[in-house]
């Protein structure tokens, strides 16, 4: 008993010694962006260091402060746009504020869809033309996630909201 014990541990630390050798040779790949080959193990096509940068815009873009300056202001200005369409009788209270929570939760997929957009842009620039295909699929992709990302959450939470709305006609 004693001997399978013991080989049991020295297997864990052989296991442990060779996951830690794997996920330093990893991590440098992704700090430099080249393939690591570590024995039987090896990332693929570089992709970790691909991905490490992909993870770094997106993490960026949405963490950064002047991102959601940014949304902020354009919510506020389409916030504002709304009021003036109520104050001069084009919509009613209720559609304004219908609109100002369903343009808040756009803001906000909007930028998510951007940076998700940015990393998956950034990755397939890179994989084609390095340097400035990163750069130029970023941009286009960001724009692309960003608009996409506004849309489908508009258009799911106004579907949510109308539906939240009909069941509480239907109960009264």
């Amino acid at each position: 008993m004693e001997l399978a014990d013991k080989t049991n541990s020295e297997n864990k630390e052989e296991r442990m010694k060779k996951l830690d050798t794997y996920y330093n040779s990893a991590r440098l790949a992704s700090e430099v962006g080249y393939t690591a080959t570590t024995g039987p193990m090896y990332s693929n096509l570089g992709v970790v260091g691909i991905d490490q940068g992909s993870r770094t815009i997106g993490t960026s873009l949405i963490a950064s402060s002047t991102t959601w300056i940014f949304a902020s202001v354009i919510y506020t200005a389409e916030t504002g746009l709304n009021y003036r369409r109520m104050s001069k009788g084009l919509i009613k209270k209720k559609e304004f504020w219908k609109r100002t929570r369903v343009r808040a939760v756009g803001t906000v997929g909007g930028v998510a869809g951007g940076a998700g957009g940015a990393m998956g842009g950034f990755a397939l620039g890179t994989m084609f033309l390095p340097g400035i295909g990163s750069a130029v699929g970023g941009i286009i992709g960001g724009i692309a996630g960003g608009f996409t990302g506004d849309l489908l959450a508009s258009s799911v939470y106004g579907q949510m909201d109308d539906t939240v709305a009909n069941m509480r006609k239907e109960s009264r």
